[in-house]
């Protein structure tokens, strides 16, 4: 017998948590060791949440998210509780938790963030600015 609800075009749950498939989908793959770094996986999974109109379906997050892990990842996911393998907020913070961006390094690369490392611009004489000062002041 056929479910009324679905001849009338509702979806059952199960259908209206997949992806739509006339979106384009970039599937992801996070390791927790090479590849994307955790923030990078992070950002890649709420845009294409996003892009799926999805963004706010907390458990369709993780679900998604879910299809990406592998290796150490993949390990470090099984291990978890359901409540938090079925919740993008928890997951999410899990991830950030377990693998954080090292001291001195933007999304997990090697660039050294020292502020002392960074090119200062040549002092100029306090003369010289003085100057600049007079002439805006005669405008």
């Amino acid at each position: 017998m056929e479910d009324p609800a679905k001849k009338d075009g509702q979806l059952d749950d199960a259908s209206e948590s997949r992806i739509d498939p006339s979106e384009s989908v970039s599937w992801l793959s996070f390791d927790g060791k090479e590849g994307l770094s955790c923030h990078e996986f992070v950002q890649k999974v709420q845009r294409t949440a996003f892009q799926q109109g999805k963004q706010r379906d907390d458990e369709w997050v993780a679900d998604f998210a879910a299809t990406s892990f592998s290796g150490e990842a993949l390990e470090w996911y099984v291990g978890l509780d359901e409540e938090t393998q079925t919740s993008w907020r928890k997951l999410c913070a899990g991830l950030i938790q377990r693998w954080p961006i090292k001291p001195g390094t933007i999304s997990g690369g090697e660039a050294d963030l020292d502020p002392a490392s960074f090119p200062l611009p040549p002092r100029q004489p306090y003369h010289h600015m003085r100057y600049h000062i007079l002439q805006l002041n005669h405008c």
